[in-house]
């Protein structure tokens, strides 16, 4: 099962720990949880954290959770076209 890291900020962490992930609804095409699947280089997984503080103030935490290998996933850029995969194949 591979392992992805959603990052948010702290205090929408602790609406998670107590209610789980939630897909967001804000009328998007696709609604869902962003997170990026967790390599073994640090630095290319969390490159993105770097990019979201410019942005985003106070602290922000990443949440880890695993997805099924054959769980179907949407990949894609943030805001641009998303294709369907196994959870395993976009790790």
């Amino acid at each position: 099962m591979p392992t992805f890291v959603h990052v948010t900020s702290e205090d929408l962490a602790k609406k998670a720990r107590r209610g789980g992930l939630r897909a967001d609804k804000k009328g998007r095409e696709l609604d869902g949880v962003f997170a990026m699947p967790v390599t073994p280089d640090y630095q290319v997984t969390h490159q993105w954290v770097r990019e979201m503080k410019q942005w985003r103030p106070g602290r922000i935490v990443g949440i880890y959770f695993r997805i099924p290998d054959d769980e179907l996933i949407h990949v894609g850029n943030y805001r641009g076209p998303h294709e369907a995969m196994s959870a395993a194949r976009a790790a």
